[in-house]
């Protein structure tokens, strides 16, 4: 094969690596604006979406039908949904639906003060959230649009996410060491993973994943236990296990071709 080829072949991989590099720094940054949206729009479906416990030890308080006191806000988030028809927003909030329904729980809503407080928390953070995806949306209104058939891949997206948060932390793990360079094995790794992804319809994917992450857990206050003293090279290890096996699913789902 000819040499200057594969000159030019490295000088490329290079390049897309310092690409993504950049892509998944160990540090949280400010969200993009299309992040915040689905972030917000995510919670606002989750506290609206999650039912009343029902499950063994918890009984619903007797009379007591959570979603008789919210249909104002059920009406509130159709009418929003239907402005956004036909614009790039639509998939944006598809996405934060789809994605909304993994990390439902059910609030616990056996006694009745309790579970006329749990629906006004939901009427507040529909009314906020409605309130904040109105001031975002002009601003994205225009932006690049978002396949409408990327909404259906959560497991792809939620797997990801995991994989992601491996090598993004905001504690140290080491003691007199620096993250960046305990996690560089397994962040080496997921590179690796995500230039795979090129000239697939899971790259979108996987990206969405990471700004996701990065907008839930930037900011806020994080309490941090002591870093450990260990071995650097036995936490690269487990770390890089971990990675190597989310990877290995993640691999699977791109070869399957879906969820």
């Amino acid at each position: 094969m000819n040499l200057s080829f594969l000159a030019g072949l490295a000088l490329l991989i290079a390049a897309q690596t310092s690409a993504l590099e950049k892509q998944f720094p160990i540090e949280f940054s400010a969200p993009a604006p299309d992040a915040q949206f689905r972030g917000i729009a995510r919670d606002m479906y989750r506290s609206l979406g999650q039912p009343s416990c029902a499950t063994k030890g918890f009984r619903v308080a007797k009379g007591f039908r959570r979603l008789d006191h919210l249909q104002d806000q059920i009406a509130a988030v159709k009418q929003f949904e239907a402005r956004m028809i036909g614009t790039p927003l639509a998939a944006q909030l598809a996405i934060a639906k789809a994605d909304s329904r993994l990390r439902y729980g059910c609030w616990a809503d056996d006694d009745i003060w309790f579970a006329k407080t749990h629906v006004k928390m939901t009427q507040d953070d529909v009314g906020r959230s409605l309130s904040q995806l109105n001031r975002l949306a002009p601003s994205l209104a225009r932006s690049h649009p978002l396949d409408a058939k990327l909404a259906p891949a959560t497991q792809f997206r939620d797997l990801s996410r995991d994989a992601i948060l491996l090598v993004r932390l905001r504690c140290p793990l080491i003691k007199n060491t620096d993250n960046q360079v305990v996690l560089s094995p397994a962040r080496a790794a997921l590179i690796d993973f995500r230039r795979r992804l090129d000239g697939t319809g899971f790259a979108a994917q996987f990206d969405i994943a990471n700004a996701d992450a990065n907008f839930d857990f930037y900011g806020g206050i994080v309490e941090c236990g002591p870093p450990r003293s260990v071995s650097v090279a036995e936490v690269q290890r487990a770390v890089l296990l971990k990675m190597d096996q989310k990877l290995s699913q993640l691999d699977s789902m791109v070869k399957q071709g879906g969820n």
